[in-house]
Formats: C-alpha cells, sequence, structure tokens
C-alpha cells in the first residue's frame, strides 16, 4: 500500500507509511493527493494560460508556447496541506481526517511565474495581487481560486509541467500548476487557466463566484466566529500574521517550523542486542525559513536531546534529522520538536476550542474549526516497544 485514500472521487489520499518521507523524491505514485473535485480531462494541446487584468497586453499562452519560449528552471520543495495532522484535534475538526501524510517533497520543472508576467507587461509591483485560478470546479460550483502577492510569485514561483522528470499527472494537476514554494498546498493551484493581476485578493461581490477558497475557506478560525472578509494583509508568514493583531483569521501562506518522526515507526516493537543503540530518524521543514535545531525526545517531551541534521539545508525543503538512540526495555514515546532560524519552536499540544487561542501561546496550537496548520508535536508521538 503505497498510499491511504481517504475519498477517490475526488481523489484525495495520504502517504501510507511514514517511513516514504526518507526517500528524495517522493514518487509521484507515492505523493499526497489533495482534490476538492474530481479530476478534470484537460486536452494538453488545446490548453491555453490566460494572462490578465493589470497587464499592458492580455495574453493567452499555449502549452507549447510556454515550454519553448520561456525560460526553464526545476525547484525541488516541501509541500504539505494545510489539514495534515488534522486528525489529532479534539473535538474533531472539520473536513478530511488527514494524519501526517499529506505531506511530500518533489521536484517542480518549468518556468518561472515573472518570466509570464513580465511578458504580458504586468504591473509588478509588491502590492499588487495575483489571482491564480483552477479550471477544475464542476458547473455551478465555486472556482478554484487563490489571492498571491506579486512579491512572492516574482521571488521562487514556477508554472510547473513536469514532476520528477516526468510530465505532469493528471491527479497533481496537469497540464500545467502553480507551485509556490514554502506555502502549503492549497496555494500552489492545479489544472491553472488564468492569472489576473489586481490590486487586492479577490473579494466582493464582483468576484463572488471566485472568493469562496480565499476568503471563507483557508483561514484559521476559532469556534462560534465566522471569517472576516480582506482586500490585503501585509504579513504572509503564518507566525508573523498571528503577531499581527489585525489579522484575526489568518490565511494559509507560509507554513510553521514543525517535524516528524519516521523511524521507528508507530507501534514498532525493537529488539537490539543490549547496548546497542538505534538510529531515530525524521524530517524538519520550517516554510521559507530554515531549520536551525531538531530535539528529540524518548519519553514524551519530559527531556529533549539535539539531533544531528543531516544533508544540506535546501530551503524550503525538509530537513532529514538523526539521533543515536540506546533504549532500555519498556514502551517508549518519541517525538520531536523543531526550531527555525527565527527561533520559533513547535507546540506541545492543541488547545480546547473553549480557550479561543488566537495564536500559539503556552505552548499550544489554536484549535480551529477547520483544523488547520497545527504543527504541535504532542498529537503526532509515536509509540515503541523495547524487548
Amino acid at each position: 500500500m503505497r498510499r491511504e485514500w481517504l475519498s477517490r472521487d475526488p481523489e484525495n489520499a495520504q502517504v501510507a507509511q511514514r517511513a516514504e518521507f526518507t526517500r528524495d523524491p517522493t514518487p509521484a505514485a507515492t505523493h499526497f493527493t489533495r482534490n476538492h473535485y474530481p479530476t478534470p480531462s484537460i486536452d494538453a494541446e488545446e490548453w491555453t494560460l490566460s494572462v490578465t487584468g493589470l497587464v499592458d497586453r492580455s495574453a493567452d499562452v499555449p502549452l507549447a508556447d510556454l515550454q519553448r519560449t520561456f525560460r526553464t528552471e526545476t525547484v525541488t520543495t516541501t509541500i504539505g496541506c494545510a489539514g495534515n495532522g488534522r486528525s489529532g484535534f479534539r473535538p474533531r475538526a472539520a473536513g478530511h481526517q488527514w494524519g501526517v501524510g499529506a505531506l511530500s517533497t518533489a521536484r517542480w520543472t518549468g518556468v518561472p511565474v515573472g518570466e509570464v508576467l513580465h511578458s504580458a507587461g504586468a504591473c509588478l509591483d509588491d502590492d499588487c495581487w495575483v489571482a491564480a485560478i483552477g479550471d477544475d470546479a464542476p458547473e455551478g460550483e465555486s472556482v478554484f481560486a487563490r489571492s498571491l502577492p506579486m512579491r512572492k510569485l516574482l521571488e521562487d514561483c514556477l508554472l510547473a509541467y513536469g514532476m520528477n522528470g516526468h510530465p505532469l499527472p493528471a491527479e497533481h494537476g496537469a497540464p500545467v500548476r502553480l507551485i509556490v514554494p514554502g506555502w502549503y498546498g492549497t496555494n500552489s493551484v492545479k489544472w491553472l487557466s488564468r492569472l489576473h493581476v489586481m490590486e487586492t485578493m479577490l473579494c466582493g461581490p464582483e468576484w463572488e463566484e471566485y472568493t469562496h477558497w480565499q476568503q471563507e475557506k483557508y483561514r484559521l478560525v476559532p469556534q462560534g466566529e465566522q471569517p472576516t472578509e480582506r482586500e490585503t494583509i501585509d504579513a504572509f508568514d503564518l507566525g508573523d500574521q498571528f503577531a499581527d493583531p489585525s489579522i484575526r483569521h489568518p490565511f494559509m501562506y507560509g507554513m510553521l517550523v514543525n517535524s516528524l518522526i519516521v523511524s521507528p515507526g508507530p507501534d514498532e516493537s525493537l529488539a537490539p542486542e543490549r547496548g546497542d543503540s538505534v538510529t531515530i530518524q525524521g524530517v524538519a521543514w520550517a516554510g521559507d525559513n530554515d531549520i536551525s535545531a531538531v530535539e528529540v525526545s524518548t519519553d514524551g517531551g519530559e527531556t529533549w536531546h539535539s539531533a544531528t541534521l543531516l544533508g544540506d539545508d535546501e530551503q524550503p525543503c525538509w530537513r532529514q534529522f538523526g539521533f543515536e538512540w540506546t533504549p532500555r526495555s519498556g514502551t517508549h514515546t518519541l517525538v520531536s520538536r523543531a526550531t527555525d532560524d527565527r527561533g520559533r519552536t513547535q507546540p506541545a499540544a492543541i488547545s480546547d476550542p473553549d480557550e479561543r487561542l488566537l495564536t500559539i501561546a503556552n505552548r499550544k496550537f489554536p484549535w480551529n474549526k477547520r483544523g488547520y496548520a497545527s504543527n504541535a508535536y504532542g498529537p503526532v508521538a509515536t509509540t515503541v516497544t523495547a524487548e
């Protein structure tokens, strides 16, 4: 079993075994899939990308022109669903009950977004927004669209038509999808059909058909509240949004620091020779930021030990880590916690909804109605038995 399916139509599946996270890159057949609507059938030869809005000349770019005319790049990045870890929320949050498998790393090949925007004479000001619009919504459903700040699109985003050296598979957004490194996967719009340059986010009656997935969903909203529509924000890293009191219902943009033990696996029995060590392996990631340290606990968070960061820091990719542990007989609870280069460390638990937290406080992540973005280490502990 390479993936665990949560639904087949639309296709939603998570990585079935944590050990898959040690593979580089994650194969397309194993990479998690998060789709809101059934996978559309799009003829690549008929497909075009429309570039509209605040541009000198509107354009419709065919796939062949995208591949031949513009500079090609390959970007390796970790993508995580905003709902990854939702099954750890108590009481249960709404939506698919993702475990920890809605997370993968792949190599994406395509054209830097800035190349196409520049060719259309788009307004490239830092305060501009670009609506990335997908082509998967059935008739009568809200169009899947996300508003992205121009500064991020010009920095490192990609119009991807290849995955791990092969053509992009249909379930992963073919013919072309957007890749937004370091940000939650909801921003990497699949089956991309249009880029619309504008002065604000998608908002207001004019864009009613397009605002659902931008203004209502993928917001961090506490119990008993409804998200308030906004035209713009200045902070995109989720930690920075937490720190901005004017953003009461943060948007799912830049990922929080997080980590996960991948080996030993959950409920695994260990039988090392007396005195021999066991290597605890894991991955840590921090969105647009770097991982500065990872600690490992073998007693559920009572005591902590420094892990060794492995490999190069290929931001914004996950970072492998390891810790040599000599276990004693008994049952042990293994957890990891990572710290990013801005000094932010994972909290221990998810709050109770009645606490109505709006930010990470008292070592707790704020419970929210859709179970988004938790980076608490407590709900994802690994229990092993050493004999």
